[in-house]
């Protein structure tokens, strides 16, 4: 258990970088930076890459996060129920302002029920 939870750790903490930085990263660089050997590293990245969170850049040989780090934040956000809580904070802010708040969700194709068609 004890080295499924180090290889789970250091695939956060490597996902965590790559989420801090608005920059490509030398495979070099993220060992350094979280203090990983060269071989974990690799790996972690390899399998990062083969299940499409990271990238690399062909010319720089550089990596970054995948935009699957954001479509999962946004499947969560979805997941969350938000124009319903939304919709309550504006009506708490709309009573306390006495003005008439309203929140619209623009969407291309959507159906009468605001979902794509």
């Amino acid at each position: 258990m004890k080295v499924v939870k180090r290889a789970v750790d250091r695939s956060l903490q490597v996902i965590e970088l790559f989420a801090r930085e608005a920059r490509r990263i030398r495979m070099s660089n993220v060992g350094a930076e979280l203090e990983l050997e060269k071989g974990p590293t690799h790996r972690v990245i390899a399998l990062l890459s083969e299940e499409g969170w990271a990238e690399r850049d062909k010319d720089t040989s550089q990596y970054r996060l995948t935009l699957k780090r954001s479509e999962l934040g946004q499947r969560y956000l979805r997941g969350l129920g938000l124009p319903g809580l939304v919709q309550s904070i504006l009506g708490a802010v709309a009573a306390q302002c006495r003005e008439l708040i309203h929140s619209v969700r623009r969407c291309r194709n959507c159906t009468d029920k605001g979902r794509a068609a």
